[in-house]
């Protein structure tokens, strides 16, 4: 549980042995865990709210993290989380040919089709359209720039580790990086992101199902479940709904400060 807390896995699965009900000394066991559990006090994640954005995005900070071409992943990774919704393992592990276009409409789509892949349900395999927000901070000429370089994955520096896939490094740096910009509070991490686009989702009165879609959560009916009927002009009308005008002054400054090596016209 602790590592799973530090970590910030999504779910822990407890596997009990036998038949708990007609076993009374498992079902002792199973109390002395749920006490475990309660005393360690996992904490629930909540959304990002303006002001933690600000400083997470801060210009004079957020740039100077980034150093050199390698570190690349710092500025593209939680521009594209705060866009989409989508976990982190899921934005580490996106491979060249994972950036994709139809009708006219970039998108990611998040697979597992590599043996190095993984996703955390059947339902997180789909295609999220790039957030415009995003593509004006030139990532698409990040992805032509890696494909001359003839390199397979985007963020070449994460190593893939077996215990956390792709994720390892990003969730460290950002672990520390969140509480020494000044957000404090242990409800919020990385995965506040995920939070925050689902909360400005409902605030933009997306539909419940189109929201699915776009962060791969199970549906409570079968006509929320079919993600497949979800067109991607659909998803990407809705995640432009999703607008981040607080932040706007603070992505100029972001484009217009790059350094050089950030840089790919």
């Amino acid at each position: 549980i602790k590592k799973a807390t530090q970590d910030n896995y999504d779910l822990v699965i407890v596997d009990t042995a036998g038949r708990l009900q007609n076993k009374s000394y498992l079902m002792d066991e199973l109390r002395k865990m749920k006490k475990v559990i309660q005393k360690i006090g996992v904490v629930e994640k909540v959304p990002f709210d303006k002001k933690d954005l600000l400083k997470f995005f801060n210009p004079d900070v957020f740039l100077k993290k980034i150093r050199d071409r390698k570190k690349i992943w710092r500025f593209y990774i939680p521009l594209i989380a705060m866009t989409t919704g989508a976990r982190i393992n899921e934005i580490c592990q996106l491979g060249i040919n994972d950036i994709k276009k139809e009708k006219n409409i970039w998108y990611y789509d998040l697979n597992d089709e590599e043996e190095t892949k993984s996703l955390k349900t059947i339902k997180s395999k789909r295609k999220v359209p790039i957030h415009s927000i995003v593509l004006e901070q030139g990532f698409l000429e990040f992805v032509k720039y890696m494909k001359s370089q003839k390199s397979e994955r985007l963020f070449t520096d994460l190593t893939y580790r077996e215990d956390s896939n792709y994720s390892q490094k990003p969730k460290n740096f950002y672990s520390e990086y969140i509480r020494d910009i000044g957000i404090t509070d242990p409800k919020k991490t990385f995965h506040s992101f995920r939070h925050l686009f689902k909360q400005m989702m409902e605030k933009s009165k997306i539909r419940t199902e189109v929201q699915n879609a776009i962060c791969g959560w199970e549906g409570h009916n079968i006509g929320e479940s079919v993600y497949g009927k979800i067109d991607v002009k659909d998803m990407k009308d809705a995640i432009e709904t999703v607008k981040f005008s607080f932040l706007q002054k603070t992505l100029q400054q972001i484009k217009d400060n790059k350094p050089n090596f950030l840089k790919f016209d």
